[in-house]
């Protein structure tokens, strides 16, 4: 269920963003348990698949954790650039009185 919901909300942004990240995205999306077919076979059949659900369930929080780190970086970045453009007014307003 809680793949499926993040399948569908990510989908949807996929098109606004750089294509490094639309593919880590799309690996987290498109990741299935890994030995699920190995384990229907097999007598311990409810364990593997736990193991396999809880390793899928640490990766979908690993990319609920990288988005929040972009978020912050993409803040950072723009603190950055009004900081910049305020130097650059200080350097103008300093030129224009020197000229004067």
């Amino acid at each position: 269920m809680r793949t499926s919901m993040s399948r569908s909300s990510s989908s949807l942004s996929l098109q606004q963003e750089p294509l490094s990240l639309k593919r880590f995205k799309q690996s987290m999306i498109m990741m299935k348990p890994l030995q699920q077919s190995k384990s229907l076979n097999s007598n311990n059949t409810n364990s593997s698949l736990n193991i396999n659900l809880k390793c899928l369930t640490i990766k979908e929080d690993d990319f609920d954790l990288v988005q929040s780190k972009i978020k912050l970086n993409k803040g950072e970045l723009e603190h950055q650039f009004e900081r910049f453009n305020s130097l650059i007014d200080i350097e103008q307003s300093y030129q224009t009185t020197i000229d004067k």
